[in-house]
Order: structure tokens, then sequence, then C-alpha cells
């Protein structure tokens, strides 16, 4: 990374000679910090941009992993040598796997729900008004078709939809040989609404 830290300077270096209304901007160096199980390469942000400041785009390094991500402590998390707790088909932490696979969809939808909220709320901006009544155009009485539902209406569907959803708790599996088969264990977790 340091090399390609190079290569950018230099470049911005030769295209400020070239035009000196590009600045001469040069990125330095990133900070560091040593943490169990490796080290974490940062920029910290700005105060004055207003981010959150558990945002921190860093990579994190040790000698068996490399990680991108935007939030030094799950980099610290991700870094640090902890056992798998493993349930179900992974219980036996000394079974040699070829895969694993846990996968929280309660969590994810947990994450999603804002996200999918606000889609709802955009596209409800953009529906189109609902004609006039034929009863205000022509002044004869006719059935009235039912409302469009408001957008708390909708918005109590698509959580109740969501709790719905999130039934199912997720799935885990372990995929390792025996003898000369490949077998894959898996678990899928379903649980009622309370």
């Amino acid at each position: 990374m340091g090399e390609y830290r190079s290569i950018v300077n230099e470049m911005i270096s030769k295209l400020h000679e070239l035009n000196p209304n590009i600045p001469d901007f040069q990125i330095p160096e990133p900070q560091t910090k040593s943490v169990e199980g490796g080290t974490i390469f940062y920029y910290p942000i700005p105060e004055e941009l207003g981010v959150d400041k558990q945002l921190s785009p860093n990579a994190g390094l040790s000698n068996h992993v490399a990680i991108l991500s935007i939030s030094q402590t799950h980099t610290e998390r991700l870094l640090a040598n902890t056992p798998l707790k493993g349930s179900g088909p992974l219980a036996d932490p000394k079974r040699p796997l070829a895969a694993a696979v846990v996968f929280d969809f309660s969590a994810a939808m947990t994450a999603l729900a804002p996200w999918i909220e606000l889609g709802v709320e955009e596209a409800m901006k953009h529906q189109p008004a609902p004609p006039p009544a034929e009863e205000e155009k022509t002044g004869k009485r006719v059935e009235s078709k039912p409302a469009m539902p408001s957008l708390d209406e909708i918005l109590k569907q698509v959580r109740t939809g969501i709790e719905v959803l999130k039934c199912f708790r997720g799935y885990t599996s372990a995929t390792y040989f025996e003898d000369t088969a490949l077998v894959t264990h898996g678990l899928a977790v379903f649980e009622d609404l309370p």
C-alpha cells in the first residue's frame, strides 16, 4: 500500500507540474494502531465533516488475515484470535472443515429494516395524487372506491412483514471430508412469533 501511495503522490506532483491549477496535494502516511492480533492502518476523518466518530475507514493486518472495514472496533474484533463458539453443525471446533456458513437472517432483517422503510417512504412521495371523485365532477352520487392506505398504515404492514420474515432466524452449516466424500450438514432455525 505504501508503494501505491508513493505512485499516486508522484502522479499528483506530475499533474501539478503540467497544470498549476491542480493542487500539489500529497497523501500522508496512515496513522497506525497496534491491537491484539495485528495492526490497524487508518486516516482520521476531520471533525468538521460531522461524521459519526465510530465511522473510520481502515485496514487491519495480521500474519494471517487482511481486513477492510468502516469501523476500527469491528476490525479489532476480527483481528483478535478468538475461538469459534459454534453450535449445531459447528459444535466441534476441532473438526477440519472445507467450508462453514453462519448466516443470521434475523439480524440482517433488523439491519435492513430502516432502509426498507426509507424506500417505502420515498416511493410513497412519488405516488400520483388520487383523481377527484366522480361525485365532485358530475354532482351525482357514486359508489366510492377504497382510499389508498396512508403512509403510516403501509409502514405498519411493512414492519409486520419484517417481523414475520424474522421467524427464519438463520442458517448454519459445516462442510467436511469423510473419507473421500464431501459432506455438508446444515441447520435452518425457525422460531414462532411471540
